[in-house]
């Protein structure tokens, strides 16, 4: 049972920290937060959208000349 003892006392102390902190503190930690994520296609599916990009640009650049 210490087990569900120790995430009752992990989840109180998150909490009590987040209660505790300024809102104005907790908001420019989430934009910095949101400004530093991937976008969410690497996020979601790797480099695989980076590679068709990249592919699709090779086709365009052929075309053009």
């Amino acid at each position: 049972m210490a087990q569900g003892e120790e995430w009752v006392t992990y989840v109180t102390e998150k909490l009590l920290d987040y209660v505790e902190t300024p809102r104005k503190i907790r908001k420019q930690t989430r934009a910095i937060h949101r400004k530093v994520r991937e976008p969410w296609p690497y996020r979601w599916f790797g480099m695989v959208p980076y590679a068709i990009a990249m592919w699709l640009k090779g086709l365009l650049n052929k075309k053009s000349f």
